[in-house]
């Protein structure tokens, strides 16, 4: 575990477990210097922090990761130093709500044409407790159902199973990830878009964990990059020593800043821990390179 994560998730990401004050607490014990709660499209963790004015030994940095859309791919982008007090930042996530909200139906009727039952609704929103019904809610209600485990489709998200290290984000990513059976299309800004607000807030945008989408293609690396990213995120959870290699001598060769972040959720994503970043550069040579990049 390293000294700097900057890519947390709190209850204000629909997959994200922990509240602001947990988060905070949970940092000093794991003794991060540097941190960053970079919840999905949304940036009220951040407005949250600084209404609270906790005093911490850790370094909060002011970050969202904002989910957009480049030549029909699917990417997530890190915002980092930007202004959350921006009214902007408000109505991406009413934006985003509204479109996840509208698409829950389709992919709903999608699996249940799929697995050959129903996926009831008022069940799911009782399991999301007034967030949005994701993928990982449907797989928490599907485990709640011993009797799902003689499905044998899903056996393998049970307890033993092969799928079973981080149950929930892995039914999400087999089955309503982009070119998955559930997978519906919402509107979300442009790469383009999203680079700009960052910028246009006082932030870095920065390519998150690209092992997960672009994997080594320089092609869409070199494409992204065009667009005005200044970062990749080189170090992540989901990263293997070969990958951080590849990035960071991308990063290097491009002129791009590089950061490191777990993408710790809690129980959605059990396996990834606070801090798990493989990340072994000191984090005040990060911070600094990062603040070297803003525009």
């Amino acid at each position: 575990m390293g000294n700097i994560d900057l890519h947390i998730h709190s209850i204000h990401s629909d997959d994200g477990e922990y509240t602001v004050e947990s988060l905070i607490r949970q940092a000093e014990e794991a003794g991060l210097s540097v941190a960053a709660i970079a919840d999905h499209d949304s940036v009220n963790a951040c407005l949250e922090r600084h209404r609270m004015n906790l005093k911490t030994s850790t370094r909060w940095i002011d970050a969202i990761e904002i989910s957009c859309r480049h030549k029909g791919r699917d990417y997530h982008l890190l915002g980092y130093f930007i202004d959350p007090f921006d009214p902007r930042y408000e109505k991406l996530e009413e934006n985003m709500r509204r479109n996840e909200e509208a698409a829950t139906q389709e992919r709903l009727d999608l699996l249940a044409s799929h697995f050959g039952f129903a996926f009831p609704m008022d069940a799911l929103r009782h399991v999301a407790k007034g967030k949005l019904i994701t993928g990982e809610v449907i797989c928490e209600w599907l485990l709640e159902n011993e009797e799902n485990r003689k499905v044998e489709e899903l056996r393998k998200y049970f307890p033993g199973g092969s799928r079973s290290d981080n149950p929930l984000v892995n039914f999400y990513w087999d089955y309503l990830s982009q070119g998955k059976i559930a997978y519906v299309e919402v509107a979300v800004p442009s790469m383009s878009e999203s680079i700009r607000l960052v910028h246009e807030t006082g932030g870095i945008a920065v390519l998150a964990h690209p092992g997960n989408n672009v994997k080594e293609d320089k092609a869409v690396l070199d494409e992204l990059s065009s667009l005005g990213l200044d970062g990749i995120e080189a170090f992540s959870s989901y990263h293997g020593e070969l990958q951080n290699a590849f990035y960071i001598a991308y990063a290097k060769k491009m002129n791009l800043l590089f950061t490191c972040g777990s993408d710790y959720h809690g129980k959605t994503k059990p396996k990834i821990k606070l801090g798990l970043t493989h990340c072994p550069c000191d984090a005040q040579a990060i911070v600094e390179m990062m603040e070297r990049g803003r525009k």
